[in-house]
């Protein structure tokens, strides 16, 4: 059976992340199957461990999907599918900072606004 697509971006998001230098931490299988986190980014200001949800859909970040994230105290995070795959097909490291700087920008915006989002979580 093949592997969903959002799954093989969500691994390539991972490895573009860690090739821009981020500590990541993969999700567990409770976590992701339960609690829908995709995996953790570590954050240096907040000194934590922050749970992302991913999505490649920017409608359902900003919609339902990105409100019942942060109700559970998880950022959801997207990235656009084209530039995602143009960095799996090239390993760019232009294109790696660009897509974790809009990944990193997303983060901030919604800690900027819920400081205390991922208090619940302790890993």
């Amino acid at each position: 059976m093949a592997k969903p697509f959002g799954l093989i971006a969500e691994g390539w998001t991972v490895e573009m992340l860690e090739s821009a230098g981020y500590k990541i931490r993969r999700a567990t299988y409770r976590e992701d199957h339960v609690e829908k986190v995709d995996f953790w980014v570590w954050s240096t200001e907040c000194e934590k461990w922050i749970p992302v949800q991913f999505t490649l859909d920017r409608k359902a970040a900003v919609s339902w999907k990105g409100i019942d994230a942060l109700r559970r105290g998880i950022v959801i995070s997207w990235l656009d599918s084209d530039e995602l795959r143009g960095w799996a097909t090239s390993h760019s490291e232009k294109v790696a900072n660009k897509l974790a700087g809009q990944f990193w920008g997303q983060l901030e915006r919604v800690l900027q606004i819920s400081p205390n989002l991922s208090r619940q979580y302790a890993i």
